[in-house]
Parts: C-alpha cells; sequence; structure tokens
C-alpha cells in the first residue's frame, strides 16, 4: 500500500486578495480597471451563487477567475500564482460563475428589446444607408470558428472542410455601433455561416 503523494502548499490566500491588485495590474490580468470592476460587482449577484464541491469564492474573486479566464487564451495553471488556488477551484468557480451568468441575463442572451427597439433598428439601418427592395440592413452577420481536439465520435459532424481542422463556430449579429446584438452557438463545424 503507497503512501499519499505529498503535495506542497500552494501560494497564501492572500495572493489572491481583491484589494492586492493595483488599479494597472487589474486592467493587465482582467482588461477592466479595478473601479469599473467595483461597478460591475452588484449587477451580476455573484454572491448568489452556491459552488459545487463545498468550493468558496468572495464575488470580487469570482470576477477576477471569470474575466482572467476570458480575457486571454491561457490555461487554469498559469493563473495559480494569480490568484493562490488551485486549477480545480478555479474551474469550478469559473463554470459556476458562467452558468450563474447564463442563467440569470439568459432573455438578453436570445433578444435584448430594451435596446433593440424598432426606432433603433431603424437608425441603425439609416446609417448603414443600403436599402433596396423593401429590406434595410440594421446588423451585420459574422461569424468565428474555434479550433477544437479532435473528437473521438462523430468526426465529420465538427471538422470543417474549409479550415482542415475540427471545430465549433458561434455566429453575431453585430450593430453598426460596434455593439453584438445576437450572439448564438455552438454549433457543428462542418456549417457554414449562413447555415448556423
Amino acid at each position: 500500500m503507497q503512501s499519499p503523494r505529498y503535495r506542497p502548499p500552494l501560494s497564501p490566500p492572500e495572493a489572491a486578495a481583491f484589494n492586492q491588485f493595483s488599479e494597472v495590474e487589474c486592467l493587465e490580468f482582467f482588461r477592466f480597471t479595478k473601479t469599473e470592476m467595483q461597478q460591475i460587482l452588484p449587477y451580476l449577484c455573484l454572491d448568489q451563487i452556491t459552488y459545487r464541491n463545498r468550493r468558496k469564492a468572495s464575488p470580487e474573486e469570482a470576477l477576477c477567475v471569470l474575466l482572467s479566464r476570458l480575457s486571454s487564451n491561457k490555461r487554469f495553471k498559469d493563473d495559480i500564482t494569480l490568484f493562490g488556488k488551485s486549477r480545480t477551484w478555479q474551474s469550478v468557480i469559473f463554470n459556476d460563475v458562467i452558468t450563474h451568468l447564463v442563467t440569470r441575463y439568459a432573455e438578453k442572451l436570445e433578444w435584448d428589446s430594451e435596446r433593440l427597439t424598432y426606432q433603433r433598428l431603424q437608425s441603425y439601418a439609416e446609417y448603414v444607408g443600403v436599402r433596396g427592395r423593401g429590406v434595410s440592413i440594421w446588423g451585420f452577420v459574422d461569424g468565428t470558428l474555434k479550433i477544437a481536439c479532435r473528437p473521438s465520435r462523430q468526426q465529420r459532424r465538427w471538422y470543417s472542410g474549409y479550415k482542415k481542422r475540427h471545430a465549433i463556430k458561434f455566429q453575431a449579429i453585430t450593430t453598426p455601433v460596434g455593439l453584438i446584438s445576437h450572439l448564438a452557438g455552438p454549433f457543428e463545424g462542418k456549417l457554414g455561416d449562413w447555415a448556423a
């Protein structure tokens, strides 16, 4: 019978304290200043989340994990020194925060009826200035392809013949002011932008 392997302790939890980050560090690590993050926090209601496996995180820590993961293409192990917590802890916090936000803002993710009113769509169409045969353009369709590992089953569904890679696709409608008005996906990699 083997004895359990010794694991050295991670850096102290104080390393993840929100107040330890300066404005410049927050902007570098999370793409938001500390002031902007404090303004956003009350609207997200991150204190209402019950994390899986008895994990705990303050709303500030949870927002930092979320923003760090979304701000760059890095792995959880790259943030161990930043947060002083394990990859498992970061993964649970990130996934539970995403689930909370998707559940809380499900209606807005589908169609934001407050921001996309008939008058606003009409002003977008006038700004674009393309009219003809009763059709006005108010937004632009944009698809993005994210490369994925080759799946063990149903490989053809996820293979993009155009990019010669296995991938998933997302599709967005962007308005002339640069805001994403609709985001859909993920879709199979084999589908073209207009099929998705």
